[in-house]
């Protein structure tokens, strides 16, 4: 079954179905992907850290062979960053984990979930749902704790939709919805994603909704694509 584009994605990226995974999204080392950040309500909102996403090449992680993805916080009140694992798998990109830096003072921690959630599928059409369940493990420092836990994981393709993007003007991106949910750690969390995503560039919008377990808000941030490079 071959993948639908979006119509205004550069032909370089229409290439032959065995070169189809890496045109789909690109996580060679040196490239980079850079967010202008708000945070706050649908009404009211602050500027955050920017962040600097660079992909840093195959490394291994909880025992598989993985691509890594490195995001860098700056701005005022900011200082740290975290490291992503993701594996390739024949029916899409699957998060095997992270490492966060919170500075000196508080050192770093470790998650690790095992199977790997999915983070994007291949396939993208609107309807197409899929869900997951699995062990979610945390060590080291950190303000999540350390503790062995479940994850639930979902998501749905909503659209193909016209989004505003600084970097790439208005473009057609694929609205995608997901859904976490951790039981058993010290600091459950709800998190749900709204993420607009263009083939061969990658994430170009992102609402991110945090709660804890009992409904209170930790975070709403939303990411805008400013520039990327990929290779």
């Amino acid at each position: 079954r071959e993948f639908s584009q979006a119509s205004n994605i550069d032909p370089k990226f229409r290439l032959a179905r065995d070169r189809f995974v890496e045109a789909f999204l690109s996580l060679n080392n040196g490239n980079y992907w850079n967010y202008d950040c708000t945070r706050g309500s649908e009404t009211k909102r602050v500027e955050c850290p920017t962040t600097s996403r660079s992909a840093l090449g195959l490394t291994r992680f909880g025992g598989r062979d993985c691509f890594s993805y490195a995001s860098d916080w700056k701005g005022k009140d900011a200082g740290g960053g975290e490291v992503n694992y993701y594996v390739k798998q024949k029916d899409g990109i699957y998060w095997a984990g992270m490492t966060v830096g919170f500075g000196e003072a508080s050192g770093q921690y470790l998650g690790n979930a095992e199977p790997a959630i999915l983070y994007l599928p291949y396939e993208m059409e609107a309807g197409k749902t899929w869900s997951q369940t699995g062990r979610y493990t945390v060590s080291g420092k950190g303000p999540i704790g350390q503790g062995e836990g479940q994850y639930t994981s979902s998501g749905t393709v909503m659209a193909l939709e016209t989004v505003e993007i600084p970097a790439l003007g208005t473009v057609e991106g694929y609205k995608v919805e997901t859904k976490l949910d951790t039981a058993g750690l010290p600091y459950d969390i709800h998190a749900v994603g709204t993420n607009w995503f263009v083939p061969g560039i990658g994430y170009v919008k992102t609402l991110v909704d945090m709660k804890k377990a009992n409904g209170k808000r930790l975070s709403l941030f939303e990411y805008l694509l400013t520039g990327y490079h990929i290779d």
